[in-house]
């Protein structure tokens, strides 16, 4: 990268922070700036506005209270809309747990039948070739267990924290 596209990048970076409609807030204030029409469609939360929050979510602290703010006017109508979509993302995030528990379960037990396997076959390379599946095996249960199903957890908790979030219009 040269001089130029570096003094450019930090030209830019100023003229994102100066702007006065981005707003510098804590971590725990979520501003959903979209158009009222474009939040509620039939008595739904859309699409783009679930992904806003959702996407702002990934910053909040879960030890202090969320502050969501809306231009919609009917927070009572929002409130429920939200909590709907909240239900329905924290029981898809608990099968997808689910089934990765499950889908761990097997990985090491396949693990452990290879491993065994291994041991008793007198042929080299099939011995070899079921040392090797069950090391595949376990280290996938080993990704599962640490790196899969924390993050699907996370998710659930951050979902079930904004549960409770104060709703505030602009």
């Amino acid at each position: 990268m040269g001089v130029r596209t570096i003094k450019n990048l930090a030209k830019q970076e100023k003229q994102i922070l100066s702007d006065s409609s981005i707003q510098a807030n804590s971590n725990n204030v979520i501003v959903l700036d979209l158009p009222a029409e474009q939040i509620i469609v039939d008595d739904e939360l859309t699409n783009k506005a679930l992904l806003r929050i959702e996407n702002e979510l990934i910053y909040a602290d879960l030890d202090e209270t969320i502050v969501l703010y809306t231009d919609y006017k009917d927070r009572d109508l929002f409130k429920i809309c939200l909590h709907k979509e909240i239900k329905r993302e924290i029981l898809n995030l608990r099968n997808n747990e689910s089934t990765e528990w499950k889908l761990a379960s097997v990985l090491l037990l396949c693990g452990l039948l290879f491993a065994t396997a291994s041991y008793f076959l007198d042929v080299m390379i099939v011995t070899e070739v079921c040392l090797i599946f069950s090391w595949v095996m376990v280290w996938a249960f080993a990704e599962k267990m640490f790196f899969v199903i924390p993050k699907i957890r996370r998710q659930r908790y951050r979902f079930v924290h904004l549960f409770s979030a104060e709703i505030k219009s602009k």
